[in-house]
C-alpha cells in the first residue's frame, strides 16, 4: 500500500528539514511526500528541492500563494497514493506512523478512512479511544453518535473523533468520488468543513488506538488559526447555521448540551472581540445577533450564570449596544476590579 504524504508549506526555513526528514526516515517505504510551497519568499523552496533532488519520493511543487486550504486541494489532486495523510508544516510522523497504518489498513481494506491518536507535547497524547467495540465505526454509528457529537449535540466523549485533518489517513479514491475538497475560500476552520463532509458520506472508519503522529512544534510558530479575526464569528454562526439546515432533518439540535455550548462560544467570542478591537466589534455583534440560529440560541439557553442571563435577554431585545457595554467596562470599573483584586491578594 502507497500513502501520498501531502504537507502545504509556506514560509518555514527553520523547521520544513525536521518535517520531511520525519518522512524520509519512516520504517516503511512506500510512499511519496507532496511538498506544495504556497508562494514562499524566503529559502523554504532551496531546502525542498534539495531533499526532492536526493529522493525520487519526495515531490517538490510551486504555486501562488493561496492559503493552505488550495496548497491542500493541489496536493490531493497530484497524489498517487491509495491513502492520503495531511502533515502540517510544523509538525511530524513518528518513525513508524505508515509502517502501523498500512499494518492496520492491510486487516480492513474497504475504510474509507482511518483515525488515530497524537501526542499533543513530548509527555502528552490524545487517543480516539481504547474500547474494543469502537475500532470500527459503522455508517450507523456515524450517523447516531459521531456525526450528532461533533456537532456538540452530545457531549464531546469517545464518540467525537476530532476535527483536525492530520490525525486521519483518507482513502484516495474515497475523496476523489465524493468530490471532497477543502473551501478555499476559507481562512479558519477549513478542517472542519472538510471532516464534516468526509464523516457525512463514510460507510466504515477505522479507528487505531495509538498516539502516532507529533501534533506539537519545539519552536514558536505564528499560527493563522491562533488570531482573533473579526469576521470568525460571523463565520462560526454560519456555519452552524449551515450544519443545523443541512442535518436538521437528521438529528436534535434543539438539547441543552448544543444550545448552551454554542451560547457559551457566542459569548466568548463577543468578550474576545470587543477586549481586541473595541468600537470595531460593534457592528460585528450587531450583525451576529440577528442571525436567526443565534436568535435560537438565546430563546433555548438556560442561563448558568448572572452575565449569561443578561447577554440572552440582550440578545433577544437586539440591543447590541448594551452588548458591547457587557465586555467593555468604563476605565472606572476596571481600575476598581483591579484595586478589589490587589487587596484580595
Amino acid at each position: 500500500m502507497k500513502f501520498s504524504v501531502i504537507v502545504p508549506v509556506y514560509n518555514r526555513e527553520n523547521m520544513i528539514a525536521s518535517v520531511i526528514d520525519s518522512v524520509v526516515s519512516q520504517s516503511y517505504s512506500a510512499w511519496e511526500l507532496i511538498l506544495v510551497d504556497d508562494g514562499s519568499t524566503d529559502s523554504t523552496a532551496e531546502i525542498c528541492k534539495r531533499y526532492a533532488d536526493q529522493d525520487e519520493r519526495v515531490l517538490y511543487y510551486y504555486k501562488d500563494n493561496g492559503g493552505v486550504s488550495s496548497a491542500r486541494n493541489y496536493g490531493i489532486r497530484e497524489a498517487k497514493g491509495e491513502f492520503i495523510v495531511f502533515l502540517d508544516s510544523d509538525n511530524s510522523l513518528m518513525a513508524d506512523m505508515l509502517e502501523k497504518l498500512n499494518r492496520a489498513l492491510s486487516c480492513e481494506e474497504d475504510v474509507d478512512f482511518i483515525v488515530y491518536g497524537f501526542n499533543t507535547s513530548t509527555s502528552s497524547e490524545w487517543i480516539p479511544t481504547e474500547r474494543e467495540d469502537e475500532l470500527l465505526i459503522t455508517r450507523q454509528a456515524v450517523r447516531e453518535k459521531y456525526l450528532p457529537t461533533h456537532f456538540n449535540i452530545y457531549a464531546q466523549d469517545t464518540h467525537f473523533l476530532k476535527n483536525f485533518v492530520w490525525n486521519k489517513a483518507y482513502r484516495a479514491s474515497f475523496l476523489k468520488e465524493n468530490g471532497i475538497l477543502f473551501d478555499e475560500s476559507r481562512r479558519t476552520w477549513e478542517d472542519g468543513i472538510f471532516v464534516i463532509n468526509c464523516l457525512d458520506k463514510a460507510n466504515k472508519i477505522l479507528v487505531l488506538p495509538e498516539a502516532i503522529y507529533n501534533a506539537y512544534c519545539s519552536q514558536p510558530v505564528d499560527h493563522l488559526s491562533s488570531k482573533l479575526y473579526v469576521d470568525q464569528v460571523l463565520q462560526y454562526i454560519n456555519d452552524e447555521r449551515v450544519y443545523k439546515n443541512r442535518f436538521g432533518a437528521e438529528m436534535d439540535f434543539s438539547t441543552n448540551h448544543y444550545v448552551a455550548s454554542n451560547f457559551n462560544v457566542i459569548s466568548s467570542m463577543f468578550e474576545r472581540m470587543v477586549q481586541t478591537f473595541g468600537n470595531d466589534a460593534k457592528p460585528i455583534i450587531d450583525k451576529a445577533i440577528r442571525v436567526d440560529i443565534v436568535k435560537y440560541w438565546a430563546e433555548q439557553y438556560k442561563p448558568e450564570n448572572e452575565t449569561g442571563k443578561r447577554l440572552k435577554k440582550l440578545i433577544m431585545d437586539g440591543n447590541s449596544a448594551k452588548i458591547y457595554d457587557l465586555y467593555h467596562p468604563s476605565l472606572f470599573q476596571r481600575a476598581a476590579r483591579k484595586a478589589l483584586r490587589s487587596i484580595r491578594h
